[in-house]
């Protein structure tokens, strides 16, 4: 089957397949992700305000924006459509632009962009459960992008759907980020270019999903957008221990709650940290 010629543009409210895009969450979805924010707004302005902090939250940025650079390369060659070829071409290049920012801010703030030894050291299990996250973000086999043949409806519907979620999640995260960041700064400059990036990937992998299912592919569309969902459900509780790195960089760094917001919300994140810094305990090897 060829891939679905192009109709006229929809609205990027309209949704593909039976479930609500994650650009368009429903209300349990919403209220969740308001109460995210509302308990790491105060203390992301916080963390702002501490250089060091800030570096080490810029470099995770950084760490998690590099993974997809190769295979969008890589998946732009496989793809016939031009108009989506050019999109995913223009992605790379953006996660590419990304990457130099985010190294710029750091740079700005006295920082090395590469994680530093002991830093490695404090973020290895969230490190390690990213990389383990990341492997198939694009939803294809690395050995599937290096052969020579273009990518099939059903394979570019796995890369759409499988890139949709972290680029999703990676736009709520900087919009909070952003929000905590002074305005008229060079970070906040960086910062309002890259959320801006991040919402046009959401809005174009949204309206090529919308496309492949009025062409009657939305069964495959349901299935693999589960198949996403539940493979990050089964690691978002190990990426979770970044929580447990960040209790123990804040502690590190004479980090404390100040005015109420950040108090409250401090008392909100406590017992999660608390959580997870013994479940990395429990799974660390045992000598």
């Amino acid at each position: 089957m060829s891939a679905p010629a192009r109709p006229a543009p929809l609205p990027s409210s309209r949704t593909p397949g039976d479930l609500p895009p994650p650009g368009r969450p429903g209300r349990r979805a919403r209220l969740v992700e308001a109460v995210r924010q509302w308990v790491r707004a105060p203390v992301l302005r916080q963390i702002v305000g501490n250089p060091g902090l800030s570096v080490l939250t810029l470099k995770t940025s950084l760490y998690g924006d590099s993974f997809a650079n190769e295979s969008l390369r890589k998946i732009a060659r496989l793809v016939e459509d031009a108009e989506l070829r050019a999109k995913i071409a223009r992605h790379h290049a953006d996660e590419e632009k990304h990457a130099r920012l985010l190294a710029e801010a750091i740079d700005a703030l006295g920082g090395e962009p590469a994680f530093t030894p002991v830093e490695r050291d404090v973020f290895h299990h969230f490190l390690a459960k990213l990389d383990q996250l990341h492997d198939g973000e694009v939803g294809l086999a690395p050995a599937r992008l290096d052969l020579d043949r273009p990518l099939a409806p059903v394979e570019i519907i796995r890369f759409l759907a499988f890139a949709l979620e972290p680029e999703w999640r990676g736009a709520a995260y900087f919009r909070a980020h952003l929000a905590a960041v002074p305005a008229g700064t060079r970070i906040h400059e960086i910062l309002t270019e890259i959320v801006a990036d991040e919402e046009r990937h959401v809005g174009y992998l949204t309206a090529e999903l919308e496309r492949f299912a009025r062409a009657g592919l939305r069964a495959e569309i349901r299935d693999t957008r589960r198949q996403c969902r539940r493979r990050w459900a089964a690691l978002f509780p190990g990426v979770g221990h970044t929580l447990g790195a960040f209790s123990a960089a804040l502690r590190g760094c004479g980090y404390r709650p100040v005015g109420q917001p950040a108090r409250l919300a401090w008392l909100v994140l406590r017992p999660l940290l608390a959580a997870c810094e013994a479940r990395t305990r429990a799974e660390a090897p045992r000598a």
